[in-house]
């Protein structure tokens, strides 16, 4: 936990320091500056956050807007209006979003083929992620490692 929280300075500054330490603070090329799991833990403190971190947690599995719903206790209504009214977006495209950050992580840090990628980052197949990418990166996966990898690690 960093330290801010641990002193009582309190969430809002706990999430701005674990922001500071684990982002770039100008990231090349047009890249996202922040993670979609801040961003969307920093807009407040709910049981919608809560949601949030445990679709995170299993970005690995298989994951319908009926089970999201139901490991929380709520009807797929309830938790579509809440959440959206949270983060202004629906849970499946919050979800897609999730996806997304976590294969464009493994894209940067791997060299691991596109189908075992997109599998670890819970899409069904490398097409899924491939159409993903496309709708909100206008590149593949493929040509966003090739654009954005600076490991030193070849482009698969």
């Amino acid at each position: 936990m960093p330290k801010a929280a641990a002193m009582g300075y309190g969430r809002d500054i706990a999430l701005g320091v674990a922001r500071d330490m684990v982002m770039y603070l100008k990231r090349p090329g047009g890249q996202s500056q922040f993670s979609t799991l801040l961003t969307g833990q920093m807009a407040g403190a709910t049981s919608m956050t809560k949601v949030l971190t445990w679709m995170s947690d299993r970005l690995d599995q298989p994951l319908s807007l009926s089970d999201i719903a139901a490991a929380h206790g709520m009807s797929v209504r309830s938790l579509t209006r809440a959440f959206t009214a949270e983060f202004a977006v629906a849970p499946m495209t919050m979800l897609e979003a999730l996806r997304c950050d976590r294969a464009k992580a493994l894209l940067l840090d791997t060299d691991l083929p596109l189908k075992t990628l997109a599998y670890r980052a819970g899409f069904q197949s490398d097409e899924q992620m491939r159409k993903a990418f496309r709708r909100r990166f206008s590149l593949s996966p493929r040509d966003y490692r090739a654009r954005f990898a600076t490991s030193g690690t070849p482009p698969g």
